[in-house]
């Protein structure tokens, strides 16, 4: 529970119960630069040299006013890895202890986080699975002790990415349309009130849809009949990454199929077969990092199919209705969603 405000008399009892013991119990020896983040994993974390609470001092002179209304502040990490797949901060808060750094390390976290400062620190690469559903996340807030002051820090080396969509396959024939491309899903929900800080070079993207796949193409003369199918639609980007889509597949000239998604670009569409008067089209490209793929293209010939539609972007953010504080100095791409993650 943060320190009481300003009225009454503060009991060096009171700052210990926030803060935890330190080894002289001197107010002196809560003036810490604590970069223990900085220094686990070798990431550079970019969470700077915290002070206990924003305006305890780091050095010079300390008094017992400057604890007023101060309150614990505690580091969760996303940062010490490599890669993860679908988090919960609150869940990784809970079942693991040794992963939450009360700054200062003057203490162990407190089981209920009311009153305190929690930043959610990301300076690893965080993914999410393949879903067509829009709304499935990589990074979840998970829900908070009411009173809890909830931070998301996006350090320099972190990427928080939903995941690609397919590309559509292209057409087989006249009589049949190219595939649909996939949708992309989304990278942050929240479960409660959060502010967001992205550093500079670090990225939060929704995944790219997928390009939709080509349409196919007939064509009939007294010489001969000709035969074109689609090409199929480019993955889109994330963390994992669209598949190209299956070209069409037909009895003369085939389409190529689209090209596999990369983190953050987007995958071409394949060429349609060319049979002289009979062309299949062209599957759409991938989206890159929060934007929709292209439709697929219509066919050529005296008879003809459309292309695939493309497959829409997952989001960036996805607030389950809760307000968000950003300060972007990296990338935020693919647009806000008001609706509950899942």
């Amino acid at each position: 529970m943060a320190i009481k405000n300003a009225g009454s008399t503060l009991n060096f009892s009171e700052i210990e119960n926030e803060f935890g013991r330190n080894g002289k119990r001197s107010l002196g020896n809560y003036r810490v630069s604590d970069s223990f983040a900085d220094d686990r994993g070798g990431h550079g974390s970019q969470v700077g040299n915290l002070p206990l609470d924003a305006g305890v001092p780091q050095s010079g002179t300390i008094k017992f006013s400057d604890f007023y209304s101060k309150r614990l502040n505690m580091i969760v990490d996303f940062y010490s890895g490599n890669e993860r797949t679908r988090v919960d901060g609150r869940r990784k808060y809970n079942n693991r202890p040794d992963h939450v750094r009360c700054v200062g390390g003057f203490r162990s976290r407190p089981s209920n986080s009311s009153g305190t400062k929690v930043i959610l620190h990301v300076n690893d690469t965080i993914r999410s699975e393949k879903s067509d559903n829009r709304r499935v996340v990589a990074f979840r807030t998970g829900s908070w002790n009411g009173g809890t002051t909830l931070q998301i820090d996006v350090g320099g080396g972190g990427r928080i990415l939903g995941a690609g969509g397919d590309g559509g396959k292209g057409a087989d024939n006249e009589n049949e349309r190219g595939g649909n491309g996939k949708n992309g899903n989304s990278a942050i929900g929240l479960a409660y009130p959060v502010t967001i800080n992205i550093a500079s070079g670090g990225i939060v993207a929704g995944g790219g849809g997928g390009g939709g796949g080509g349409g196919g193409a007939y064509d009939s003369d007294k010489n001969d009949d000709e035969l074109a199918s689609g090409g199929g639609g480019g993955g889109g980007a994330g963390k994992p990454s669209g598949r190209g889509g299956r070209r069409g597949n037909g009895w003369e000239a085939d389409g190529q199929p689209g090209s596999n998604g990369s983190t953050l670009g987007g995958g071409s569409g394949g060429d349609g077969g060319d049979e002289e008067e009979a062309r299949g089209g062209r599957g759409g490209n991938g989206g890159g990092s929060g934007s929709d793929g292209q439709n697929g293209e219509r066919g050529s010939g005296e008879d003809r199919s459309g292309g695939g539609s493309k497959g829409q972007n997952g989001y960036w953010l996805v607030t389950g209705g809760n307000s968000y504080n950003l300060n972007n100095s990296g990338s935020a791409n693919g647009g806000v969603n008001g609706g509950g993650y899942s």
